[in-house]
């Protein structure tokens, strides 16, 4: 190849170098925008769930967030009653017959939490609580985690109601209750606010 021709090769070489470094500087060469500042408002202040109340009672939300710091301790918590446990008509009537091919209740538990429209996974369980027994029940034993010589006085938890239960916080019982949020073995309980007896009518009036 003679000389000439290598220098114009090497010219245009050249050009399509420099030509590319320029589309790249001017690709490079981005507008910078203004700097906007948003004016957003105040986040909303949240209150703060209470952890106890005023007679040392413990709050439902209180229990669930650090429950491992009150595993196997004896405590009372104060909630409202969401849910209870109904043993099922069908089984009922199959176990009032004293027939032997029926399937048993299942041991009494309910719901406290909060409020009484709050969804189970806010509540914690209440189990083996003191309940009115049926025509073909025997007495269980005292609740070993209560420390009891003799059963409480059987309770009626309705939906609704402010409570506050006394027991031992854990994750499972001797009786089969096993729960990874945690529950609560009953050892008693007391209705809380509940309004006076009204009065009794005198008579000839």
């Amino acid at each position: 190849m003679k000389r000439s021709a290598r220098l114009l090769l090497g010219g245009l070489a050249g050009l399509g170098l420099s030509l590319g470094l320029s589309a790249c500087e001017k690709k490079q060469k981005v507008q910078e925008l203004p700097s906007v500042k948003l004016d957003l408002p105040e986040p909303p202040a949240f209150e703060e769930a209470r952890a106890t109340f005023e007679d040392g009672s413990l709050s439902v939300t209180e229990l669930r967030r650090h429950g491992k710091k009150y595993e196997k301790k004896n405590l009372t918590v104060r909630g409202v009653v969401s849910w209870v446990y109904t043993c099922p008509k069908e089984i009922w009537e199959c176990r009032s017959t004293k027939e032997k091919l029926c399937d048993p209740c299942e041991r009494p538990h309910y719901y406290l939490a909060e409020k009484a429209d709050d969804p189970p996974e806010k509540a914690i369980w209440i189990v083996d609580y003191s309940r009115k027994l049926r025509d073909w029940e025997e007495p269980p034993p005292p609740n070993p985690e209560c420390n009891l010589t003799a059963l409480p006085p059987p309770v009626q938890p309705n939906i609704g109601e402010e409570v506050v239960v006394s027991g031992q916080f854990g994750y499972d019982t001797i009786t089969g209750f096993r729960n990874s949020r945690g529950l609560l073995v009953w050892c008693g309980q007391n209705l809380f606010g509940a309004p006076p007896a009204p009065p009794a009518k005198g008579k000839g009036k």
